[in-house]
């Protein structure tokens, strides 16, 4: 509006609200309503009085009020997601009056759906879509969702009105005019902005690690709208195949990617023919986390929790962790699936706690093996099941009581690892060689003692092979 007309008194009253409102408000608006830039002449024919008017008193210059063209001025048809002009109707479409929404009050469209039924012009701010009875609007909070709003004509009836249902009437929500067989069809509105108003629009969580594309996609680079209920998610082919055989997706917890572990893509046979040969084949990679613990039989002395299940007496990649499918879909109603790791028993921001549901943790607390070793030459019962012979054995004939990382995360559990990178995976070729110094573990596995000589009190800072300080250690493998 023009406030430049406005009366001092109104203004000075409104300098007092903006500061009430700025020292009240954490979150400022981070979208302006666009409107607030526009002279009121642009729409009025005289300026409106401010808390006088109504949408009854005020005037428009060469339209009415609530009549579309007004809006079209700015705003081409193309820019509408919902047909104007219609009748709420319970005979025709299921649609009932709103009582919270304004239909159309001039002679034109008296009784229809036009552009200010949903929206409020003279909202606060745009970060509702000037949607009425959300916040910045003139009546605050009377919808908690935008499926709310809508439920106000559509009634139970709003989840049954899919576009994607196939029937004719579903066509003219997406298609400004009927598709015809080799003619190029019209987008209603352009984009993914089709798309958001009823999925929401997605972040970039919404492709992590699901893409396999270098390039971001619009919404119907992965989704095909025209497919059956029977295609989950109606993702197209040539989404899917590039990733049946990845190694990087993330297939946990993801209704849709059952492919990546069952033979048909649901609860059917594995893949691979155990559930350890399943998990490798991505998490022995090397381009992924891979795995730490031992597929051992259960040592005498250890009590695996009940439930945990185990192959024949040995562990599996399941004795730990839990498949990680969709809650209530396959692994059953109930099962917690959202959980650290997908560990059994894990808790948030302890990963060692699991560790210790088998291992007893007074077995390595109040002492350093580290140590030990160097001074003593004892406590090799702390990580060895049996003692080496020093001097004399090396990597090959020793055994472990389980996967060297597994034994030193029992007591560093660091996060913020130099570089933020995870270094124990499994070297590929397209790495560069690892020196001679620096020994891998079985499969080419770079593990903690690849780096780290557990054997030293402290030559060197963090244990580091040869004493060599950072960042020159780090340079052995690494390019600036």
């Amino acid at each position: 509006m023009n406030t430049a007309r406005a009366p001092l008194a109104l203004l000075a009253l409104l300098a007092i609200v903006v500061a009430l409102l700025s020292a009240s408000v954490a979150v400022a608006a981070t979208k302006p309503n666009p409107h607030a830039l526009l002279d009121c002449n642009y729409c009025h024919l005289t300026t409106p009085r401010f808390g006088v008017d109504t949408l009854e008193t005020v005037d428009f210059w060469r339209a009415e009020g609530d009549e579309p063209q007004l809006c079209e001025r700015c705003h081409g048809p193309e820019a509408n997601f919902h047909p104007l002009g219609v009748t709420p109707d319970p005979k025709r479409s299921g649609t009932r009056l709103p009582e919270r929404l304004p239909l159309g009050k001039s002679e034109a469209v008296r009784d229809q759906v036009v552009c200010v039924s949903c929206h409020f012009l003279h909202a606060a701010d745009a970060d509702h879509a000037l949607l009425r009875g959300f916040p910045g609007s003139a009546e605050l909070r009377l919808f908690s969702s935008w499926q709310e709003l809508c439920r106000e004509c559509h009634g139970a009836n709003l989840e049954k009105r899919s576009p994607h249902a196939g029937d004719e009437r579903a066509c003219a929500f997406c298609h400004s005019t009927k598709p015809q067989p080799g003619q190029k069809p019209t987008i209603t509105p352009a984009g993914s902005k089709l798309c958001a108003f009823c999925h929401g629009a997605k972040d970039e969580e919404h492709y992590a690690g699901v893409s396999p594309f270098k390039e971001p996609q619009p919404c119907t680079g992965c989704h095909d709208p025209h497919l059956g209920k029977d295609h989950p998610a109606r993702l197209k082919a040539g989404y899917l195949d590039p990733l049946r055989d990845s190694v990087t997706i993330n297939p946990h917890n993801k209704r849709t990617f059952c492919f990546a572990c069952h033979a048909d893509g649901t609860s059917a046979p594995l893949r691979a023919a155990t559930v350890v040969a399943l998990c490798q084949r991505c998490h022995n990679s090397g381009k992924i986390p891979g795995m730490s613990h031992p597929m051992n039989k259960v040592p005498a002395g250890y009590a695996i929790p009940q439930g945990w299940p185990l192959s024949d007496g040995f562990m599996s990649c399941l004795t730990c962790h839990v498949a990680g499918h969709v809650p209530g879909a396959i692994a059953g109603p109930g099962d917690p699936t959202d959980r650290p790791h997908l560990l059994r028993g894990g808790v948030a921001d302890d990963r060692t706690a699991v560790c210790f549901r088998c291992h007893k943790k007074e077995q390595w607390a109040g002492r350093n093996p580290h140590q030990e070793a160097a001074r003593t030459k004892k406590g090799c019962e702390l990580c060895h099941t049996g003692t080496p012979v020093i001097g004399q054995d090396r990597a090959e004939p020793v055994t472990f009581v389980a996967g060297i990382n597994i034994i030193c995360l029992a007591c560093h559990d660091v996060v913020g690892h130099p570089g933020g990178i995870r270094h124990t995976v499994t070297l590929t070729a397209a790495m560069k060689a690892v020196p001679d110094l620096l020994p891998l573990g079985p499969g080419r596995q770079i593990t903690c003692t690849t780096c780290h000589e557990p054997h030293i009190e402290a030559p060197g800072r963090h244990l580091l092979r040869g004493g060599e300080e950072q960042p020159a250690f780090c340079l052995r493998c690494h390019k600036l």
